[in-house]
Parts: structure tokens; sequence; C-alpha cells
């Protein structure tokens, strides 16, 4: 990931809060943007939604809150690496099937 679009992923959704590398402290918070990713199984289509767990310096963010809740913008991708992928089953619109988000 690149901050700011440049040679890298591109901006999306209109970066409500500027340039950076937008994140969440929560995962559900996270998951409310992730889409529903299909995946055949024996049983059938299931649903999954992938989200990254990240770190991130301490000091190199802004915080804001986007309605849903508090949300980083980490303006340096020096400042931020993902370390973990996780997984949530949902359903295909992304509501979320397991009843806490703990469980991923």
């Amino acid at each position: 990931l690149r901050a700011r679009g440049s040679s890298g992923v591109k901006r999306c959704h209109g970066a409500m809060f500027g340039d950076g590398v937008y994140c969440a402290p929560h995962v559900e918070h996270a998951a409310f943007f992730a889409e529903a990713v299909p995946v055949e199984t024996e049983s059938g289509t299931r649903y999954y939604q992938v989200v990254f767990q990240c770190r991130v310096r301490p000091g190199s963010f802004k915080v804001h809150n986007d309605g849903l809740g508090e949300v980083f913008v980490v303006a340096s991708e020096a400042d931020i690496r993902p370390y973990a992928a996780l997984l949530g089953e949902c359903s295909a619109d992304g509501t979320p099937t397991l009843a806490y988000r703990e469980d991923w």
C-alpha cells in the first residue's frame, strides 16, 4: 500500500479526512468497509470478509470520527504494518453471522 494513492492502491471513497492510510481500532468498524467474498465449500457457497490487523506507530496518526466510530489516518506508509489477516463469516450482503466479532 502507498499513502496518498501514489504508486500503489488508488484513493477511493473520497478520502473523507485527507490523504493517508485509513484504519480503525475496532474490527467491527473495519469490516463495515470489507466486501463479502464468496468461497465454494463442500456444503455450498459461504461468504467471508477479510480485514487486516495492523500495527500503527504511536503518535503517527490523526483520530477522526466518521459517524460509525474512530478512524485513524496514518500519513506515512512507514508508520503502519499489517501483521494478521482476520476472516469473519458473513452473509452475501456482508451482515456478520457470528454473534461477536471477537470470534474472528
